[in-house]
């Protein structure tokens, strides 16, 4: 997920906005013809004897490269293991012939009978290295796949050799649906190893300057754009997928693009890894750089340190624009030399250990780097995991029940010690230049634990953050406290909390307080105006996260109580 500021590392891509002239057009609808029929060519007349034929070719796409200044200029790149579909001429489903696949170098071949004329076309999507993945038009009344399409193919001509390519013209940018497709592909292939799990579907979806249409809805029902790139949990057809964003709908050329940005699609598709393979107990939030929970930094760190590794790029680079118009580098980070802000991280800024998804970045970038199969280390460090070892430990983390089973970059460093992957001395050393500790000392032993009977206090100020950084008001450290409750046995457990300021005044000293399992599962909680809330749930025996919230909209240093009588 990137961002939509100084840099959003995550959560992320574009900002939306209109133009300035009028109120933004409703949703339209591309018609499936636009992007599924035959790209010219005139048919011979239907029917005669069938004609066996032997079609090869190759099916390529465009794409844009990211650098420090913006996207480079269009190359062409092979498109592995895609759909190849036959179809009759002047339709849109009716088959000749049994869809192929194209191998690892875009190249297909297919033998068949048919009586008729047909285009070929090829699908933006694939199945290798255990994953399902597929790109869907976002601006669809009915969601269909990307794909690029030949001219009229003309049986009486016999065998021969059809090439398809998916270009970057406008308005459809076909190029950048595989790029997109391109992109998940290498990196499931990359996360793929001897005994690695099945990684099942995911969903991409995309469309150049996306309005949104009937199939994309929110919870009002209401047509849903695409404004920044995201993970999430059930996309529109219900499964795990990742919104991408594809610039603004008025001005495509110089808007935020993430189909071409692969750093950007890496970190949301390790979000997917974290959500359907590991432990993630990050709720959630935009991001700036600024002081996370420990769980957030880790939740949004991460995805950032490994997605990279599994690129073998350690830039991240997140783009603007298309060469077409003006681009350039929204945000750029070297995960191998991580002092890329002033300050950041140090204790100055109040941003570093683990709180800091940039120093989360650096050590998982550097748990890996120099490692058999994985990408080249500069800096030294003694750690060198090989990406099948740290993967496993990761994958490990959705079933562990030891210390910090809670998730947060001691966790994963833990994992890594208790599958004798790492030292902890080794440990210490990847976290010391970040202000860090291992194992954690003092604050960074994280959440405090809350006993099942008994009372907290505690201070927050969603205003501000430490140091010299800026608050966030949703996984901010001053905005949240969050505390670890173990249950030995199914009870139900009542939660009392208080506001406790000199004066109460909602639109400053708002507290709520949410109870998660270690799924990520929100389980229950009380919100609302009043200085105090109660909420009684029935819980299971096992491990929670408990979060206070300052969720006033005006905030003001407040107090509180949490009591569980």
């Amino acid at each position: 997920m990137r961002y939509c500021v100084f840099v959003l590392l995550l959560l992320l891509a574009g900002c939306g906005g209109g133009d300035g002239s009028g109120s933004k057009p409703g949703p339209k609808a591309v018609s499936a013809s636009a992007i599924l029929e035959q790209q010219g060519g005139i048919a011979n007349a239907n029917g005669g004897a069938p004609v066996m034929l032997t079609i090869s070719g190759k099916i390529t796409f465009e794409r844009y490269a990211p650098t420090a200044f913006g996207l480079a200029a269009a190359a062409p790149r092979n498109a592995a293991f895609v759909l190849v579909e036959f179809v009759e001429h002047g339709t849109l489903s009716s088959s000749v012939a049994t869809s192929v696949n194209t191998d690892a170098n875009g190249d297909y071949t297919a033998t068949f009978s048919t009586d008729k004329d047909f285009f070929v076309r090829a699908r933006a999507q694939f199945s290798a290295a255990s994953l399902n993945c597929r790109v869907l038009h976002t601006q669809m009344n009915t969601p269909i796949v990307h794909a690029a399409s030949s001219a009229v193919v003309n049986r009486a001509l016999g065998s021969q050799t059809v090439n398809v390519n998916a270009d970057l013209a406008m308005p459809h940018l076909r190029g950048g649906a595989f790029a997109a497709l391109d992109t998940a592909r290498e990196l499931a292939q990359s996360a793929a190893y001897t005994g690695s799990p099945a990684l099942g579907t995911l969903d991409l979806y995309w469309a150049a300057g996306n309005l949104g249409t009937s199939f994309m809805r929110d919870l009002a029902s209401q047509p849903v754009a695409i404004n920044a790139t995201r993970f999430v949990n059930a996309g529109a057809l219900g499964q795990p997928g990742i919104e991408i964003s594809g610039g603004r709908w008025n001005d495509v050329a110089n808007t935020d693009h993430d189909e071409f940005d692969q750093s950007v699609l890496a970190h949301e598709f390790v979000h997917f890894l974290m959500r359907t393979q590991s432990r993630d107990n990050n709720w959630g939030g935009a991001h700036n750089g600024e002081a996370f929970t420990p769980n957030a930094a880790y939740g949004e760190g991460l995805p950032t340190g490994l997605g990279n590794a599994l690129l073998g790029s350690k830039d991240y680079i997140d783009t603007t624009g298309l060469p077409s118009g003006t681009t350039s580098a929204i945000f750029t980070f070297d995960c191998e030399n991580p002092s890329f802000v002033p300050g950041v991280p140090s204790a100055v800024s109040g941003v570093s250990g683990y709180q800091s998804e940039f120093a989360v970045a650096a050590v998982v970038w550097d748990l890996i780097d120099g490692s058999a199969g994985g990408p080249a280390s500069s800096d030294g460090d003694p750690v060198a995991i090989t990406p099948a070892s740290f993967l496993a430990s990761f994958y490990a983390l959705r079933t562990r029940n030891g210390t910090f089973n809670i998730a947060y970059l001691a966790t994963l460093l833990q994992q890594l010690i208790d599958d004798a992957q790492l030292s902890s001395g080794n440990a210490n050393t990847l976290v010391t230049p970040h202000n860090a500790a291992f194992p954690p000392a003092g604050a960074d032993n994280w959440p405090p634990v809350l006993a099942a009977l008994g009372t907290v206090n505690g201070s927050l100020d969603a205003s501000t953050g430490p140091g010299a950084t800026p608050a966030n008001s949703e996984i901010g450290a001053s905005a949240n406290a969050c505390f670890h409750l173990t249950l030995a046995a199914p009870q139900s457990v009542t939660f009392n909390l208080t506001a406790t300021p000199g004066t109460y005044n909602a639109d400053q000293h708002r507290t709520d307080v949410y109870v998660y399992d270690l799924g990520n599962a929100l389980l229950g909680g009380a919100s609302g105006l009043n200085a105090a809330k109660s909420v009684t749930l029935s819980l299971p025996a096992g491990d929670f996260l408990i979060r206070v919230h300052h969720a006033a909209p005006n905030a003001a240093p407040v107090t509180f109580n949490l009591t569980l009588p």
